[in-house]
């Protein structure tokens, strides 16, 4: 029963929604893609268990970068509400 409330609290841990989302995203992903092969039959387990790394790089890239570039900066003409609010110089 230890052992399986071990699994169980990883799981938790791995779905933990402040834990990097994205990966938890990609590998979901990952994972049901590999079987759904491997129940369809267009991959063997030996097989699936190779493609796991190729696939994570090919999924994960192109998720990463599109995470990136939504929450990437702009500069725009106006600062942000992070920017140091400007003091009117009064000569003193």
């Amino acid at each position: 029963m230890s052992r399986l409330a071990d699994i169980a609290a990883k799981i938790r841990l791995f779905y933990d929604p402040t834990r990097e989302p994205l990966r938890r995203h990609v590998y979901t992903t990952l994972l049901g893609l590999v079987a759904f092969a491997v129940a369809a039959g267009l991959v063997t387990g030996s097989v699936a268990t190779a493609l796991i790394g190729p696939l994570a790089l090919v999924l994960a890239v192109p998720a990463v970068e599109r995470a990136r570039a939504q929450v990437s900066p702009v500069a725009g003409d106006k600062p942000g509400k992070h920017a140091r609010p400007e003091v009117p110089d009064d000569g003193s």
